[in-house]
Parts: C-alpha cells; structure tokens; sequence
C-alpha cells in the first residue's frame, strides 16, 4: 500500500476507515507492530509530554514477555487495537486463517483484562475485495490511514518529519511504527511532530474518538 493511498481506494472501499472528519481540528496518531520493551515505552514517554493521545495496533505475538508495556499504554488513556497475531499479508491469507489471526490476538488481550477496540489495520496494508466482510463477522472494522511517511525505512528523521507534515489536514490518521529498524529516526521526529501539530491548533485524538466509527462495520 502506497505511503498515500490513492482516492480512489476510499471510494472502492468506503467501509474502510481511511480518515476522520476534516472539520474537527483532529490528528489521529496511529503505532504498528509493536509492543516493543524499548521503543513502546519512550513513544509513550514522548506522547506523556504533549500531552497526546495515539492508537496502537499490537501483534498479537509480540505481546508476550512485554505486558507491562501494554499495560501502561492503556493506562496512560492510550487505545489498544488489532494488528493480527504474525503480520502475515491477510490479503492472500484464507477466511479462516485470518479469523485466526484476529482471534489469536483477541484472546491475549482478553485474557490479560485489556480493553480494546474491535479495529484492525492488516498488516503492511494488504486486503483484498469481501474481507471488510470476513473482518465484520467477528465485529470489526478494517482500518487503513492518510498518510504514512515511511519511518520504519532507513531514513533521515527531517524527511520522516517533512513527509509527515507535507499533506497533514484536519482529520488524518498518520502512520508510524514503534518497532522497526529505524525506529530511532521515528523516536528523533516525534516530539517535532507533536509541537508541530499543536502549533497548527490540531489536538491529537485516538481513533474511537470519531462519530460512527462502529457504523463502518459491515456484517458478512
């Protein structure tokens, strides 16, 4: 998936969340792949400091062995979301395998007494026509973004920053991502990046903050 996805996807797939609503002065901050036990904590660190609020799609499989992080990113007003269980491409994935995928981290959270919002973001943006369907079985809603400025590459933080702030309008949810190689690069630009969206008069939101979010579901 493109790091801005083109228009025409949000007219082909208009149950898919892509955007929030443009006239509430609202970012919406979004982290992938994590927990990670040292990024995850110093995103949190940095959001504390705004203050901000962000939404956080977990892997189901790396929860294990950082469930204080999890833990603390709930605590801290944050939203737990789905990222599947082993960030496989869901797109290519079977009906059943990516109920499985769902399912698999669903249990995790559940059983650790989580609160978490029936949304997913498939991993590396890939889905395929009817599983707005599949995903709307179980209850949830698919969720895509606005902008992605590619801060799991090895890349200058300005260029994460700028790429960020290039397109950044009312009612965006950027992507970044709490565990990736270049994770420091993230980590440099994120307090830039807060700032400058304070400057602009946006607050930063998290994704069950949008008026008929769950309306978006679509039973299969």
């Amino acid at each position: 998936m493109p790091l801005q996805p083109p228009k025409i996807l949000e007219h082909l797939f208009p149950r898919i969340l892509w955007r929030g609503p443009s006239d509430e002065n609202s970012i919406y901050l979004t982290f992938d792949d994590g927990p990670d036990p040292d990024t995850t904590p110093r995103v949190l660190d940095i959001l504390s400091k705004q203050p901000a609020t962000a939404s956080f799609f977990l892997l189901g499989s790396r929860i294990s062995g950082n469930e204080t992080t999890v833990a603390r990113t709930q605590n801290e007003g944050h939203l737990l979301a789905n990222h599947g269980f082993s960030h496989r491409k869901l797109g290519w994935a079977s009906r059943d395998s990516i109920e499985r995928e769902i399912r698999n981290t669903e249990q995790i959270l559940s059983s650790n007494g989580w609160s978490y919002h029936k949304l997913l973001r498939p991993p590396f943006g890939h889905f395929r026509p009817g599983m707005t369907s599949i995903v709307g079985r179980l209850g949830y809603r698919l969720v895509m973004w606005t902008l992605m400025p590619g801060d799991y590459r090895s890349i200058d933080p300005d260029l994460v920053l700028r790429r960020t702030l290039w397109k950044l309008q009312s009612g965006a949810i950027v992507v970044l991502h709490d565990r990736s190689s270049n994770s420091g690069a993230m980590l440099q630009m994120l307090p830039k990046l807060l700032k400058e969206i304070a400057d602009r008069g946006y607050t930063c939101k998290r994704l069950d903050e949008i008026k008929g979010l769950d309306r978006g579901r679509e039973e299969g």
